[in-house]
Formats: structure tokens, C-alpha cells, sequence
């Protein structure tokens, strides 16, 4: 049984290079930074943002990020808070993702 003393890693993510960024009704927002390497013929770090329920174990992921938040933006900034809003009338998911960018908005 796990203590409360410090932080505990959640499969199958790797512990060094996810975070949570939100949550929301036993749903975790989390964000995934893969390095660059030789051996995948990344040039760049890869940003990835998914939903994880872990009382189902279901992943979701939210692709549509990626059209705002490119690899350019997370050269100067980060990912704040992400929040999720899943009560629309048409079953679309509202969310909004809070950055460090101060110059311009998303």
C-alpha cells in the first residue's frame, strides 16, 4: 500500500515525462513531452495532451491541441492549467488550456 510520502508514478505513463496539468470528475488532463532523439528522427520535442481516467484506465487523446499548441510555442512557454467542461448540450467537450504566453493570446 503506497504512502502519502512523495510523489507516485501512474502506468503506463512515464513518470519523468508527464505531467498533470487539470482535472475534472475522476478525469486527469495530462501533458507529455517526448525528447527529441536519433533513433525516432525527431528533430524537436513532442507535445501531446490527453485525458486519463485512471478508476477505467481510458485515455483520450486531445489532438485538437496540437493545431494550437505547436512545438514553436512550447520553445518559450508552458502549459499552466488545463480545464475541461463536458456538460455542452451537443456532447461536445469544452476546454481551456492556461499558458505562461503573455504577449499574445491563443
Amino acid at each position: 500500500m503506497p504512502t502519502h510520502a512523495g510523489a507516485h508514478r501512474m502506468a503506463p505513463f512515464p513518470e519523468n515525462s508527464t505531467v498533470c496539468v487539470g482535472s475534472t470528475d475522476g478525469w486527469l488532463a495530462l501533458h507529455r513531452t517526448d525528447a527529441a532523439t536519433a533513433a525516432t528522427g525527431t528533430k524537436t520535442k513532442r507535445h501531446t495532451f490527453f485525458l486519463h481516467n485512471p478508476f477505467t484506465a481510458t485515455t483520450v487523446p486531445l489532438a485538437e491541441l496540437k493545431d494550437i499548441l505547436d512545438d514553436a510555442f512550447f520553445e518559450w512557454n508552458e502549459v499552466c492549467k488545463v480545464i475541461i467542461r463536458s456538460s455542452c448540450n451537443d456532447g461536445d467537450h469544452l476546454i481551456a488550456v492556461m499558458t505562461d504566453h503573455t504577449i499574445t493570446s491563443l
